[in-house]
C-alpha cells in the first residue's frame, strides 16, 4: 500500500498537472487496479496467517481471541480499505483536498457513533440499548464508514459531473510501464516505512510480554503521537 500510495502520488499530480486527460485517465485505471490487486493478496495472505502471527506476539489466548474478532474482519475488508486511499488520493492529486477533508469528517464522527452502539451491550452515558458484539463490533465500524468513505469519494470522482470515469472493464487495461514507474518511485519512501512498521512490531513484541493494559496503553499513546505528527504529514 505504502509502495504505491507514494508512486502514485507523483505519477497522477504529473498527469492532472500536464491537462492531459487520456494520461490521467490512464494514471487512475493503473493506480487504482494496482492498489485493488494488492490489497486482494493481502487479504489472502493476512488471512492465513494472522493466528501463527499473533501467536509470535503473546500466548495470551484472550488476548489473540479478540484480535482475531477484530482482525479477520478488518482483513477481509482490505480491498475496500485500500480502494479509499487510493480514491481519495487521486481526488487530492486532482486539486481538491476539500472534499476527502470532509469525508474523512464526516465518516470518522460515524465511526464515533456507531462504536459504542455495536461494542456494548449498553451504550455508554446514554445508557441505550447497543448490539453487544464487542471488539468485533468496532471492526464493523470501521469497515461501514470505509465503505461509506468509498461511494462518496468515487460518486465525487467519477460521478455524472466528472470527466474522469473507471467502468469495471478498464480494470483489465494495466499498462505495466505505469506500474513499473509507480514502484520505482514509491519503493524508497515504503522501505523506509517498512523499517518504522519492523520497529513497532518488535516494541510490541516488548510490550505484549506486560499484559493486555500495557498493550491497551501502548496503543492509545501511540494514537496521540500519530495526532502530534499530523501537522507534519499536512
Amino acid at each position: 500500500n505504502n509502495i504505491i500510495g507514494s508512486g502514485s502520488v507523483a505519477i497522477l499530480s504529473q498527469a492532472f498537472g500536464s491537462k492531459d486527460d487520456d494520461k490521467a485517465n490512464a494514471a487512475i485505471i493503473n493506480t487504482f487496479t494496482f492498489k485493488l490487486i494488492t490489497g486482494v493478496i493481502a487479504a489472502v495472505i493476512l488471512f492465513i496467517f494472522i493466528k501463527p502471527l499473533l501467536m509470535l506476539f503473546t500466548k495470551d489466548m484472550s488476548l489473540i481471541n479478540d484480535a482475531l474478532a477484530y482482525g479477520r474482519i478488518r482483513i477481509l475488508f482490505l480491498p475496500i480499505t485500500f480502494s479509499t486511499f487510493t480514491v481519495t488520493t487521486i481526488l487530492r492529486c486532482s486539486g481538491d483536498s476539500k472534499s476527502p477533508m470532509i469525508i474523512n469528517i464526516l465518516t470518522s464522527l460515524l465511526n464515533i457513533v456507531l462504536d459504542p452502539i455495536l461494542i456494548f451491550d449498553r451504550v455508554p452515558l446514554l445508557g441505550i440499548k447497543g448490539l453487544g458484539l464487542g471488539i468485533s463490533g468496532a471492526a464493523i465500524a470501521t469497515v461501514i464508514s470505509a465503505t461509506l468513505s468509498l461511494v462518496i469519494s468515487s460518486y465525487i470522482m467519477f460521478g455524472p459531473k466528472s470527466k474522469y470515469k473507471l467502468n469495471l472493464k478498464d480494470l483489465t487495461n494495466i499498462d505495466m510501464n505505469v506500474v513499473k514507474k509507480i514502484t520505482k518511485i514509491g519503493l524508497p519512501e515504503a522501505t523506509s516505512g517498512l523499517i518504522r512498521n519492523l520497529a513497532n512490531l518488535i516494541m510490541i513484541g516488548l510490550v505484549t510480554t506486560y499484559g493486555t493494559l500495557a498493550v491497551a496503553a501502548w496503543g492509545i499513546c501511540g494514537r496521540l503521537i500519530n495526532l502530534g505528527f499530523m501537522p507534519i504529514s499536512g
